[in-house]
């Protein structure tokens, strides 16, 4: 008598080649995830850039910094939600940065980590006379942070008293997942 062989795997293959497939997609998915967290970090730093650069340029051709859109000086304006701490809510469209669109910048930021529930977003804020201001990407970072405050989007300390960020000996502990840009003046914001 003559066996007849088949051809084929076992369950037991089957089983052992999934597991496998499966753990080799879980360490990709872990390795995707971090690169998109720091290249959504990167892409909230371009924005701040460019957005200095355009506001730099409103001041040169109009004397003084754009004006807070739906807030007033003093006060923190931006694309995020409102906050016991003055953060006044407004979005891209209704211009939380006056006169920026779509001269000096084609559109104001919004932040893809964006939640009505928590205090993130881009910010921005501008004094009285709108010789000074400070635009951050608050509470966003998600891989890139800010570690010491010698780092290019380093927000200084809020009481800055005699000390100045970052000389001057300060030993705090850096705002990590907020990016900021400001001018001479604003520090201390």
């Amino acid at each position: 008598m003559t066996q007849v062989r088949r051809r084929g795997f076992t369950l037991i293959e089957i089983l052992v080649v999934l597991g496998i497939i499966s753990v080799l997609l879980s360490v990709l998915y872990v390795s995707f995830d971090s690169s998109r967290r720091s290249a959504r970090d990167s892409e909230r730093q371009v924005e701040l850039t460019k957005l200095q650069l355009a506001i730099e340029t409103y001041k040169s051709q109009n004397g003084q910094f754009p004006a807070a859109g739906c807030g007033s000086a003093g006060e923190w304006v931006g694309n995020g939600p409102s906050t016991a701490t003055g953060f006044e809510n407004c979005n891209s469209s209704s211009g939380w940065i006056v006169g920026m669109v779509p001269e000096y910048i084609a559109e104001l930021p919004a932040d893809s980590r964006f939640e009505t529930t928590d205090n993130r977003g881009f910010m921005y804020r501008t004094n009285a006379d709108r010789s000074a201001y400070k635009i951050l990407a608050h509470n966003t970072a998600e891989g890139k942070f800010i570690t010491q405050y010698d780092q290019k989007f380093a927000r200084c300390p809020y009481a800055c008293g005699v000390a100045h960020c970052p000389t001057g000996g300060v030993t705090a502990v850096p705002q990590q997942t907020t990016y900021a840009l400001y001018s001479r003046g604003a520090e201390c914001w």
